[in-house]
């Protein structure tokens, strides 16, 4: 985890642990898309990015930020920064039946001036039992949700409206790690909910008894 703050053009000013500064990211979600929230108030000025590759240290992570502004000007942002972990810090995440997986989009913007990654997957895994902490996030098929989990970057923390549970479940879901580690292989039953309206889905899994 790290903090970092920019100013309204996208040049880092601050960052914890310090490893770069004064270089510009105007192309990132985070501040893209936390310069769409100046204005509002409470969590409507929280934006939650999108999923990137930190030029900084190499990790996948992505930042809560919020506009920073002084009299009506907006000076910058401020952002802390979370990396791909099996739990991200909540403890009992998963139990012996239950499995909890987050899915979050995956930002194809780089940083200026760099090339983007080969050809970036839309959405990536960031929290599951199997992640090592801090590893390259694994990319996961959007084609697997069973419906579709719109983002809206006004309104990230509002409540999502209710659908139906049928309409949120899987009972032939293949878990994206299942190639790699026996454990997660076959079918699982699972159901997805959505974060808000950020983009990032709640999957929680169990094998069929």
């Amino acid at each position: 985890m790290n903090w970092q703050i920019m100013d309204s053009d996208g040049v880092m000013m601050a960052r914890q642990p310090a490893t770069i500064t004064g270089v510009n990211f105007k192309e990132r979600d985070y501040l893209k898309g936390t310069l769409r929230h100046i204005g509002r108030a409470g969590l409507g000025s929280v934006h939650v990015s999108s999923v990137y590759r930190s030029q900084a240290d190499g990790l996948d992570k992505f930042d809560i930020c919020a506009p920073i502004a002084e009299a009506g000007v907006t000076l910058g942002i401020v952002a802390v920064s979370v990396t791909t972990d099996p739990t991200l810090g909540v403890p009992h995440m998963h139990d012996d039946l239950h499995k909890v997986v987050l899915v979050a989009p995956w930002d194809p913007s780089p940083p200026r001036d760099l090339r983007p990654m080969g050809d970036p997957p839309e959405f990536v895994v960031l929290l599951h039992p199997a992640v090592i902490p801090g590893q390259e996030a694994v990319p996961f098929d959007k084609r697997t949700f069973p419906a579709v989990f719109p983002r809206n970057c006004e309104q990230e923390l509002s409540m999502t409206e209710g659908r139906p549970t049928s309409d949120l479940e899987r009972g032939d879901y293949l878990d994206p790690f299942g190639a790699r580690d026996a454990r997660f292989r076959g079918r699982w039953l699972a159901g997805f909910w959505p974060v808000g309206n950020t983009g990032f889905v709640v999957i929680v899994q169990q094998k069929p008894d």
